[in-house]
């Protein structure tokens, strides 16, 4: 009894490593995308207005082709508020 519940114990110091470096990849790349995520909607609402600015000095302000960059501007920031503003973890644990 005493014996099996030695080699147990020395059956799980060598596995458990190996699981503890499996879970931080996993949370690693899960917050890499997250990142990820928040920094193409930073991009999308920081410098598309710097882009369609021409557009609001053309002939095109008239036309409602304008409203193509407002689009994407709008809805990035959206989620922007929501990655934000809501309080619940944005990496998940298991």
């Amino acid at each position: 009894m005493i014996m099996e519940r030695e080699e147990k114990i020395k059956r799980l110091k060598e596995v458990l490593p190996l699981f503890w470096n499996s879970y931080q990849h996993m949370y690693d790349v899960r917050e890499r995308k997250v990142r990820e995520r928040i920094n193409f909607l930073l991009i999308i609402s920081t410098f598309l207005p710097l882009l369609s600015v021409g557009l609001y000095a053309t002939d095109l302000f008239n036309n409602p082709i304008i409203l193509i960059p407002i689009i994407p501007q709008f809805l990035s920031i959206v989620v922007l508020l929501k990655y934000f503003v809501v309080s619940e973890p944005i990496v998940h644990w298991l």
